[in-house]
């Protein structure tokens, strides 16, 4: 038998959790030094470049750059204008590539940012262009719900930017003509503030360039955009002080501005989206992300989970669930298991067999909805 938790829609990576095991300005230009050339995902960053500086963007549409509003706004004024920049191709080796024709023409800055620059967490800006520049290799941007979810686990984000090679206080020091990644743990997510934190490792690290480039996670089988980068305080770029962070603003959380930048760009709104888990007899439970989670406590520990597939079931993980404060004596086992939605809808179920605590095996089926 078992007692109800919560069903609730959550996050806690790319596959089943844990528990449950698979089946067979100058415009301030925060490169990472020390990172990977051409990451896998070097094609989500395109180089800004202008008279002030360096920045790196990400194409949210593919005539719609999302990057950081410090790299054109500075001391309480607009340092640049839209057609002070250029844009090259998504992931180009600038040493080769020629920026592209297609050029900017509208700025978006983030109003909260222009009342407060100290203010990483909405360190957002939006650059509009004449023409489509490419397709994006990212999906869509991560809501705030799924932001804290990820900050709720300590999930590692992918970033990729074009930055200085070398530490800030080295005179002339390069920038990277190919995108270079790294990869940070989330530290911490401050919603009033908007401002997510990773940690870095005092080795490897954005620094001048990065400025605006994508923090970037999958979900449910899409590279979706967490965040862009604001600013840091670490080795190797800064001296060290003891600081070992990143600063980063999650685009998501300034919902207005965002509509703003997407009308702007001539596109219709950008869908949300949408994940319910229907249990037989319990309401049906929504949240505006791509995954879902189930959870009960249980007074047997063993159970597996099933797919419904053309009509069969089919095993698609087995766990052991552990005790938990959040149970009962009775039922003192929380089964719990999160995974990726599918688009659509489809059918699950929990199976707990025969064992101590279980008589006869138990069956406990749900719908899984996402659009």
């Amino acid at each position: 038998m078992r007692s109800r938790v919560t069903a609730l829609i959550g996050l806690a990576g790319l596959a089943l959790s844990a528990s449950l095991a698979a089946v067979p300005a100058e415009a301030s230009v925060v490169r990472v030094i020390n990172g990977t050339p051409n990451p896998p995902l070097a094609g989500a960053a395109v180089m800004l470049e202008s008279d002030a500086g360096y920045c790196t963007g990400s194409l949210l549409l593919p005539n719609l750059i999302v990057t950081a509003a410090h790299c054109f706004f500075d001391s309480g004024a607009v340092t640049s204008a839209a057609t002070d920049w250029q844009v090259y191709p998504p992931g180009s080796d600038t040493s080769t590539t020629p920026p592209s024709t297609v050029r900017p023409i509208q700025l978006l800055i983030s109003p909260a940012y222009q009342r407060n620059e100290e203010a990483s967490g909405v360190d957002v800006a939006y650059l509009v262009l004449d023409g489509a520049l490419a397709t994006p290799v990212i999906s869509r941007l991560a809501t705030v719900a799924e932001v804290q979810q990820l900050a709720n686990v300590g999930a590692t984000l992918d970033q990729v930017g074009y930055g200085q090679t070398l530490p800030r206080a080295v005179a002339d020091a390069p920038i990277s003509a190919i995108p270079i990644g790294t990869s940070a743990r989330i530290d911490s997510f401050t919603p009033k503030q908007s401002l997510l934190t990773v940690e870095t490792n005092g080795t490897t690290g954005t620094c001048v360039g990065d400025s605006g480039s994508p923090w970037m996670a999958s979900i449910g089988g899409q590279i979706v955009l967490v965040a862009v980068l604001s600013g840091g305080d670490s080795p190797p770029c800064e001296p060290d002080e003891g600081g070992r962070n990143d600063y980063l603003a999650p685009p998501s959380a300034q919902a207005d501005l965002l509509a703003s930048a997407v009308a702007a760009a001539g596109a219709a709104p950008l869908a949300q989206p949408r994940t319910c888990l229907k249990i037989k007899g319990s309401k049906e439970e929504c949240s505006a992300t791509r995954t879902w989670t189930y959870e009960y406590c249980w007074s047997g520990a063993r159970y597996s989970v099933q797919q419904k597939d053309a009509g069969r079931w089919t095993t698609i993980g087995r766990g052991t669930a552990s005790r938990s404060s959040e149970c009962n004596r009775r039922y003192p086992y929380l089964i719990s298991v999160t995974s990726d939605a599918a688009p659509g809808s489809s059918s699950y179920r929990i199976v707990v067999p025969r064992q101590r605590g279980i008589s006869a095996t138990q069956y406990d089926p749900f719908t899984v909805t996402s659009s």
